[in-house]
């Protein structure tokens, strides 16, 4: 199945609002270059924009996929919602800085050698 590749996917390459990892895709070693999800985040919320904010500060353009590939989502109980305006601070702050690399990441379950 080829997908299609029209400009539409790449019309706002630094778009960051709205996307989410159930439906994300990246290069391992771009991941791995922003330390991968910052498990500084608790609970729900944020984790996601943070991730495609950092990749986007580290220089990896985004390309979207909407409308051009199914996605598949698994019914599961919503996380804890209580730590929210905590997790809005740190996005804030990354948001106000240039910096592409989690502060808590992969590399606490990786060898350099893997890297």
């Amino acid at each position: 199945m080829t997908l299609p590749d029209g400009n539409f996917r790449k019309s706002a390459p630094q778009r960051w609002e709205g996307v989410k990892t159930c439906n994300l895709a990246a290069w391992r070693a771009d991941l791995v270059r922003v330390n991968g999800l910052d498990e500084t985040y608790s609970g729900w919320g944020l984790e996601d924009s943070d991730l495609v904010i950092r990749l986007l500060h580290a220089g990896v353009q985004h390309k979207s996929a909407r409308f051009a590939a199914p996605v598949f989502h698994l019914w599961h109980t919503e996380n804890d919602r209580s730590r929210l305006a905590e997790n809005q601070r740190l996005l804030d702050a990354l948001l106000a800085s240039r910096r592409s690399v989690a502060a808590t990441g992969v590399d606490r379950y990786i060898s350099p050698a893997d890297k």
